[in-house]
């Protein structure tokens, strides 16, 4: 009775030993488990977090970058309108340059239309005081001719009546 029940105890005791091992390792299994499923979600959330942080640098990457074009796309606009500005500005300044150069033909056009006009007006003028100085001439000469001619009939008519009076004192 005595062995069977030191044998029964023997077996419980190596019966409560197993439970307890066995509850042992099921606790030691379930802390390893929710250690184990911390540790993955550590990494989970570290891997999470920088894939976190990996995309919002790309986003903040392609931000820089649009940025960068938006100001590159200003300052080649403000080079373009400044290259335009410039081209229309000589264009503008040659044709002032073309306008005032236009004028300025026009003025001396005009200076050396009058300028003919003077000179032609000159030479008509020496012309016309010469034609007169020519018909002045001619006419003193018709005059002068008159003249001789009148005194030729006035001494030829002395003449005639020299003679009468020569032919009358014969008589």
């Amino acid at each position: 009775m005595n062995a069977m029940l030191e044998s029964a105890r023997r077996i419980q005791g190596m019966k409560d030993t197993n439970a307890m091992l066995e509850s042992a390792r099921q606790i030691q299994g379930m802390k390893d488990t929710n250690a184990m499923l911390e540790s993955a979600r550590r990494i989970q959330g570290m891997k999470d977090t920088n894939a976190m942080l990996e995309s919002a640098r790309r986003i903040q990457g392609m931000k820089d970058t649009n940025a960068m074009l938006e100001s590159a796309r200003r300052i080649q606009g403000m080079k373009d309108t400044n290259a335009m500005l410039e081209s229309a500005r000589r264009i503008q300044g040659m044709k002032d340059t073309n306008a005032m150069l236009e004028s300025a033909r026009r003025i001396q056009g005009m200076k050396d239309t009058n300028a003919m006009l003077e000179s032609a007006r000159r030479i008509q003028g020496m012309k016309d005081t010469n034609a007169m100085l020519e018909s002045a001439r001619r006419i003193q000469r018709m005059k002068d001719m008159d003249a001789m001619l009148e005194s030729a009939r006035r001494i030829q008519e002395m003449k005639g009546m020299n003679a009468m009076f020569k032919s009358a004192k014969r008589t």
